[in-house]
This record gives structure tokens, sequence and C-alpha cells, in this order.
């Protein structure tokens, strides 16, 4: 794990003076305490984002648009509360904690990495003042010294929270596109803070696949549903 002296220096400085509370447990510190971040981590059990049966990395069942894929937990109260902390309370540093505790779980990987994260609403980034995907992506590569690259585009506006599974694959077909040259040799590991269906990610792989991907995981937070 390599850490970025001067983010960590300034990091330390500004919650000395600005402390958060963890949002895990509550106490005073930092958006995710080290207790917290490690009992995500080691209690990690790796499941498959379709059928949400426990996987080593890849599932023997599902046919997938990605290769492997891993995820730190549920998108229980505290996993919820540091997404939504992100997403609708501007919390900036909670980007970096996510990306730590994927980063925790991800095994090693020698290949030539480029994170790509799954594309958010235009509006919702003009109404949020963040990208939150993106925030995790730039935190990610930092920690392992990766690439990453917006490299598929959203090009609808459709909202998958609040609507039946079926719909929500409805309108992920033709919700995105490739929108960067693809390297064979380079190994896309796609990332997103929550999963629900599958519906959003297999549509943002098989983008990259349709452009000539040969290599591509998938790194979320938190699986949602069952």
């Amino acid at each position: 794990m390599a850490f970025s002296v001067k983010n960590t220096t300034m990091r330390g400085i500004f919650e000395l003076f600005c402390p958060h509370y963890c949002l895990l447990c509550g106490k005073l510190g930092s958006i995710v305490c080290e207790e917290c971040k490690i009992y995500n981590i080691s209690g990690h059990v790796n499941r498959c984002l379709k059928c949400g049966e426990i996987i080593q990395n890849a599932c023997p069942t599902c046919q997938l648009a990605y290769d492997r894929s891993w995820v730190v937990g549920r998108r229980d109260e505290g996993l919820g509360k540091l997404v939504d902390g992100l997403k609708y309370g501007s919390m900036r540093a909670a980007a970096w904690s996510m990306a730590e505790m994927i980063e925790g779980v991800l095994p090693g990987l020698s290949e030539d990495v480029v994170v790509v994260p799954v594309p958010t609403i235009g509006r919702h980034i003009r109404a949020r003042g963040l990208d939150h995907t993106w925030l995790m992506a730039k935190a990610l590569t930092r920690m392992r010294g990766w690439r990453c690259a917006k490299l598929v585009r959203r090009i609808s506006d459709t909202v998958q929270v609040g609507v039946s599974a079926k719909q929500r694959w409805r309108q992920a077909e033709g919700a995105y596109e490739l929108a960067g040259e693809i390297d064979n040799g380079a190994h896309y590991l796609v990332l997103d803070d929550v999963c629900t269906t599958g519906a959003s990610l297999m549509a943002v792989c098989g983008a990259l696949r349709s452009g000539g991907a040969k290599n591509i995981s998938v790194a979320v937070l938190a699986k949602s549903g069952g």
C-alpha cells in the first residue's frame, strides 16, 4: 500500500484541527476510524455481485461481462452512512476512506491497472458539487500507483434508484458508451460505490469489452439487497 506522504500529512493536520466523528461507530477522530476500517476489511466475504453467492474472485455460474469482482460488504447502516456522507453530505474525505477499504480487499495485481469509475449522472454531479466515483478512483490510484481514466461515459440520465430490478436492466442497456481508446494489455478495474442488481456494472464492462478490453475486473464498496 503506497501512501503519499504529503497527502497523509495534510490530512493529519486537517483532522487535528477539524476532527470528524467515525460514521460507522461515532468515535471522534476521522470519517472512518482504524478499528472500523480493519473490521470491515478483515470481515469481508466476497460475493458475486449478480447472484450473491460466496466466491473467491470469479463466479462459476453467472455469465458476466467482467472476469473477477471484489466487494467489501453489504450496504448496511455503517457502509450506507459512508456512501450517503460522500454522495449527499459532500464529505469528500469519505472517498479516501471508501477507497482504503476497497484497496484492503483487493489482491496484489501486477498488471498494468487502469481504474475506470462508473460514470455519475451529470445533473447529480452539478447538484452535489462532486463526482463521487471519480474521487474514489483518484484515491485508489494514489494508494496503488495505478492510473485512472474516464473511459466510459453516460449517454442517458435515467436514474436507477427506486425502480424495479427489471427496469434497472432495461435502463442500463444502451446507457453507456466507450469514451476513449482501449489498451489490450491493460487490466481495467471498474469501480463503484454500491451495486444493487449489477446492471450498471455489466453495461459499463460491456462497453469496455466491445472496445477490445480483454482483462476486466470490478471493485465495489457495498452490495445492496440480497
